[in-house]
């Protein structure tokens, strides 16, 4: 038999070795000579590295700046766009007394002669002064004095329009206005307040308010009190610039708490004869008047200036203090025979109440009148100290309590009272609708009784 020169078939353990073997035979070794170097450290450049970083420092502070200057100038704007006025938290409104001045009794003011000349009186002086005679010049420069007074006063009043829209009979919508004086009090940060008329302003649809220098701003009619007819608006001070607000000042409250008022000069300003802008000059005849109101009693100013029906505004002294305020529904309070003089609610006698209503409050109401005892009827009679009741208001919380005439009010919640005026002064720390423990002396056949009673307080803000 013929042999075959065919290859045999490799078995599948060559096959397996075989790649191995071909790839053994054909690596090759790279060569990495020309691979090896010597990596050396940067050198540090220490001069720029300086500047870099003073460079650095700089730029910050420049930033700190720019950022605190732009935080400034817009912090205002982001309270406005951010917290709407009526989301904002204004500053407490308190309006300070001014302290007392010493007052001077008359018998001090009559000094002998001889007593003068001791005291090395110029007898030259004397007698100059005694020939002098005043002519109408030296009443012109009075006068002339007087008007720049009350003009620099005046910087502070401002005229409010209440605006109503109403409808007539036959459908046709009709536009009525009406205008009164304020006077600005106070600002809170973000307002001037601004005391006024309650009856004239309460109901109206819109209120605008004009300044001395011709500006009109919107107002916003904050609280009022049903009694005094006083009210509070206000007017946002963002809507002025700086300029128009450092020529916007706020009134001097002086005080109407002294006898030395009596007889002394006076000047009327807002619109006592019922007309913006006008003027008068009088002099206080008393301060003895005191009118008598629910949980309060208020001093009046009288004058011996005419008054007409729609008379309002501010009373100052010389010194062109505020020292009195009226609105025309005072009249409503006084006997018929001295509506036609100007009477003024003393601004000691209402500080407290224009404070509270500045501060968005409304006066809480008990309804009880009473009065001061003097000492002696107090040591006579017997009668606890505390405030006197000797009437009480049909309908009040206090008659709902079970208050009665001749009941000593002796604590309010824990804060003792001392006298009326003391009880009126511890409501404005009271909200309408808050419930008060009340602590009162009642009479009897055997002396007075101890006892306890809790009242739910009303509200001296009604709608009309």
């Amino acid at each position: 038999m013929q042999e075959d020169n065919k290859t045999l078939p490799e078995t599948p353990e060559q096959q397996e070795t075989k790649p191995t073997q071909e790839a053994e035979s054909i690596r090759v070794i790279p060569d990495t000579a020309f691979m090896r170097e010597q990596i050396k450290q940067r050198p540090v450049n220490r001069r720029r590295l300086l500047r870099r970083t003073l460079l650095t420092v700089l730029l910050a502070v420049i930033f700190g700046v720019v950022a605190t200057l732009t935080f400034i100038l817009l912090e205002p704007a982001l309270n406005r766009a951010l917290a709407p006025e009526g989301e904002t938290t204004p500053d407490p409104v308190i309006l300070e007394e001014p302290p007392a001045e010493e007052e001077v009794p008359p018998e001090a003011l009559i000094r002998e002669e001889s007593e003068l000349q001791r005291e090395g009186e110029d007898t030259d002086v004397t007698q100059v002064l005694d020939s002098y005679v005043f002519d109408t010049e030296d009443y012109g420069e009075m006068m002339l004095s007087l008007r720049e007074t009350a003009t620099q006063a005046s910087r502070s009043m401002v005229t409010i329009t209440a605006v109503n829209s109403e409808t007539r009979w036959s459908g046709d919508a009709m536009v009525t206005s009406g205008t009164t004086s304020g006077l600005i009090v106070s600002d809170n940060g973000y307002s001037y307040i601004i005391l006024t008329d309650r009856d004239a302003i309460r109901n109206a649809a819109e209120i605008r308010v004009r300044f001395h220098n011709g500006t009109e701003a919107a107002g916003t009619y904050l609280s009022g009190d049903t009694e005094t007819a006083l009210a509070i608006v206000t007017v946002p001070i963002a809507v002025f610039s700086v300029e128009q607000r450092a020529d916007i000042p706020i009134a001097t409250l002086g005080r109407s708490s002294v006898n030395s008022l009596i007889g002394q000069p006076v000047i009327a300003i807002g619109e006592p004869v019922g007309v913006a802008g006008s003027i008068l000059y009088g002099a206080v005849t008393t301060n003895a008047r005191s009118l008598s109101l629910p949980d309060m009693n208020l001093q009046l100013l009288s004058t011996d200036m005419t008054a007409s029906h729609y008379s309002n505004g501010a009373l100052l002294n010389l010194r062109g203090e505020v020292i009195g305020f009226r609105v025309p529904g005072l009249s409503s309070h006084l006997e018929e025979d001295v509506q036609t003089q100007l009477h003024y609610y003393g601004i000691s006698a209402i500080r407290a109440l224009v404070e509270h209503l500045s501060n968005g409050n409304t006066r809480a109401l008990l309804g009880v009148y009473g009065a001061e005892v003097p000492a002696d009827i107090r040591e006579e009679e017997e009668i606890p100290h505390g405030a006197y009741i000797g009437r009480v208001e049909i309908n009040s919380p206090a008659m709902a309590a079970g208050i009665q005439s001749g009941d000593v009010i002796t604590a309010l919640s824990g804060t003792e009272i001392t006298g009326f005026s003391s009880l009126s002064q511890a409501l404005f720390g009271h909200a309408p609708e808050e419930a008060v423990q009340i602590t009162l002396m009642r009479p009897g056949a055997e002396g007075y009784t101890e006892m306890e009673t809790e009242v739910i307080l009303g509200t001296a803000e009604t709608d009309d």
